[in-house]
Protein backbone atom coordinates (compact mmCIF):
# COMPACT_ATOMS: atom_id res chain seq x y z
CA UNK A 1 0.00 0.00 0.00
CA UNK A 2 1.11 3.43 -1.19
CA UNK A 3 1.42 6.10 1.63
CA UNK A 4 0.73 9.59 1.06
CA UNK A 5 1.21 12.51 3.59
CA UNK A 6 -2.35 14.47 3.66
CA UNK A 7 -2.03 17.30 0.88
CA UNK A 8 -3.05 20.23 1.91
CA UNK A 9 -4.57 22.67 -1.42
CA UNK A 10 -6.02 25.84 -1.92
CA UNK A 11 -9.20 26.39 -4.85
CA UNK A 12 -10.35 29.78 -5.66
CA UNK A 13 -14.38 30.69 -6.26
CA UNK A 14 -14.04 33.81 -8.48
CA UNK A 15 -18.01 35.47 -9.24
CA UNK A 16 -18.83 37.95 -11.06
CA UNK A 17 -21.91 39.13 -12.75
CA UNK A 18 -23.58 35.70 -12.18
CA UNK A 19 -20.53 33.65 -14.06
CA UNK A 20 -17.46 31.70 -12.30
CA UNK A 21 -14.32 31.45 -13.49
CA UNK A 22 -13.23 27.94 -14.31
CA UNK A 23 -9.88 26.35 -15.76
CA UNK A 24 -11.05 24.24 -18.65
CA UNK A 25 -9.79 21.09 -19.69
CA UNK A 26 -9.83 18.38 -22.95
CA UNK A 27 -9.39 14.74 -22.14
CA UNK A 28 -12.12 12.66 -23.26
CA UNK A 29 -14.83 15.60 -23.32
CA UNK A 30 -14.31 18.93 -21.73
CA UNK A 31 -14.48 19.15 -18.00
CA UNK A 32 -13.71 22.33 -15.68
CA UNK A 33 -11.71 22.84 -12.04
CA UNK A 34 -11.42 25.75 -10.05
CA UNK A 35 -8.16 27.36 -10.17
CA UNK A 36 -5.82 26.98 -7.67
CA UNK A 37 -3.13 23.69 -6.19
CA UNK A 38 -1.16 22.30 -4.05
CA UNK A 39 0.75 24.07 -1.03
CA UNK A 40 4.49 24.08 -0.96
CA UNK A 41 6.42 23.58 2.34
CA UNK A 42 6.49 27.33 3.96
CA UNK A 43 4.15 28.91 2.07
CA UNK A 44 0.73 29.95 3.19
CA UNK A 45 -2.28 29.19 2.30
CA UNK A 46 -3.57 32.67 0.51
CA UNK A 47 0.09 33.10 -0.83
CA UNK A 48 -0.21 29.72 -2.21
CA UNK A 49 -3.47 30.44 -3.98
CA UNK A 50 -2.35 33.48 -5.43
CA UNK A 51 0.79 31.52 -6.59
CA UNK A 52 -1.82 29.13 -8.59
CA UNK A 53 -4.27 31.27 -10.03
CA UNK A 54 -1.10 32.87 -11.69
CA UNK A 55 0.75 29.96 -12.90
CA UNK A 56 -2.45 28.35 -13.84
CA UNK A 57 -4.46 31.34 -15.44
CA UNK A 58 -2.19 34.47 -15.38
CA UNK A 59 -4.41 35.75 -13.31
CA UNK A 60 -3.85 37.61 -10.20
CA UNK A 61 -6.24 37.62 -7.42
CA UNK A 62 -7.46 39.20 -3.96
CA UNK A 63 -7.90 36.44 -1.21
CA UNK A 64 -11.01 36.44 0.44
CA UNK A 65 -12.50 34.23 3.39
CA UNK A 66 -12.81 30.93 3.36
CA UNK A 67 -15.73 29.68 1.69
CA UNK A 68 -15.65 25.42 1.95
CA UNK A 69 -13.43 23.10 3.34
CA UNK A 70 -13.30 19.67 1.89
CA UNK A 71 -11.16 16.25 1.97
CA UNK A 72 -10.91 13.62 -0.85
CA UNK A 73 -9.82 10.23 0.46
CA UNK A 74 -9.44 8.27 -2.53
CA UNK A 75 -9.29 4.93 -1.04
CA UNK A 76 -13.02 5.86 -0.50
CA UNK A 77 -13.25 6.44 -4.27
CA UNK A 78 -11.72 3.07 -6.16
CA UNK A 79 -8.57 4.32 -6.41
CA UNK A 80 -6.44 3.19 -9.29
CA UNK A 81 -3.22 1.48 -8.03
CA UNK A 82 -0.85 4.42 -7.64
CA UNK A 83 -2.95 6.98 -5.86
CA UNK A 84 -4.14 3.89 -3.01
CA UNK A 85 -3.74 6.23 0.26
CA UNK A 86 -4.30 9.70 -1.39
CA UNK A 87 -5.83 12.04 0.93
CA UNK A 88 -6.32 15.66 0.09
CA UNK A 89 -7.61 18.51 1.96
CA UNK A 90 -9.14 21.48 -0.11
CA UNK A 91 -9.45 25.23 1.50
CA UNK A 92 -11.63 26.61 -1.06
CA UNK A 93 -11.41 30.95 -0.97
CA UNK A 94 -13.28 33.46 -2.53
CA UNK A 95 -11.21 35.84 -4.23
CA UNK A 96 -11.93 38.45 -6.80
CA UNK A 97 -9.49 39.10 -9.82
CA UNK A 98 -6.78 41.96 -8.99
CA UNK A 99 -7.71 43.16 -13.20
CA UNK A 100 -8.78 41.83 -16.51
CA UNK A 101 -5.87 41.88 -18.27
CA UNK A 102 -4.49 38.32 -18.01
CA UNK A 103 -0.69 37.09 -18.62
CA UNK A 104 0.26 34.07 -20.30
CA UNK A 105 -0.04 30.75 -17.79
CA UNK A 106 3.63 29.76 -16.67
CA UNK A 107 2.44 26.41 -15.24
CA UNK A 108 -0.90 25.68 -16.70
CA UNK A 109 -2.11 22.11 -15.55
CA UNK A 110 -1.83 18.92 -17.98
CA UNK A 111 -4.41 18.78 -20.55
CA UNK A 112 -5.51 22.32 -19.28
CA UNK A 113 -6.86 24.07 -22.55
CA UNK A 114 -7.80 27.31 -21.20
CA UNK A 115 -9.78 29.59 -18.59
CA UNK A 116 -13.93 30.23 -19.06
CA UNK A 117 -16.95 31.82 -17.30
CA UNK A 118 -19.69 29.43 -16.77
CA UNK A 119 -23.04 30.61 -15.79
CA UNK A 120 -23.74 29.52 -11.98
CA UNK A 121 -27.06 28.47 -12.31
CA UNK A 122 -25.65 25.97 -15.46
CA UNK A 123 -23.23 24.78 -13.50
CA UNK A 124 -25.42 21.31 -13.12
CA UNK A 125 -25.22 21.25 -16.43
CA UNK A 126 -21.31 21.26 -16.15
CA UNK A 127 -18.77 18.47 -15.85
CA UNK A 128 -17.04 20.46 -12.85
CA UNK A 129 -14.83 18.61 -10.28
CA UNK A 130 -15.25 17.79 -7.50
CA UNK A 131 -19.18 17.27 -8.49
CA UNK A 132 -20.32 17.19 -5.49
CA UNK A 133 -19.69 21.22 -5.01
CA UNK A 134 -21.88 22.55 -7.64
CA UNK A 135 -25.00 22.96 -5.55
CA UNK A 136 -23.19 24.66 -2.48
CA UNK A 137 -21.65 27.28 -5.29
CA UNK A 138 -25.39 27.50 -6.41
CA UNK A 139 -26.44 28.04 -3.22
CA UNK A 140 -23.65 30.08 -2.13
CA UNK A 141 -24.45 32.21 -4.95
CA UNK A 142 -27.95 32.49 -3.90
CA UNK A 143 -27.37 33.68 -0.70
CA UNK A 144 -28.68 30.52 0.89
CA UNK A 145 -25.64 28.41 2.18
CA UNK A 146 -23.92 28.45 5.80
CA UNK A 147 -22.08 25.05 5.53
CA UNK A 148 -18.23 26.00 5.29
CA UNK A 149 -16.82 21.77 5.94
CA UNK A 150 -18.66 19.95 3.32
CA UNK A 151 -17.13 16.79 4.25
CA UNK A 152 -15.30 13.68 2.81
CA UNK A 153 -16.43 14.15 -1.34
CA UNK A 154 -15.62 12.43 -4.73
Amino acid sequence: MNKYPIRTATKAIIIEDGKILLNKYEKNGFYYTFPGGGQDHNEDLKSNLKRECLEEMGAHVEVEDVLFVREFIADHHNPSPNRVGYHQVNIIFQCKLVDRDFETPSQPDPNQIGVEWVPIEDLMDYKLYPQSIRKEIIDHFRGNSSTIYLGETD
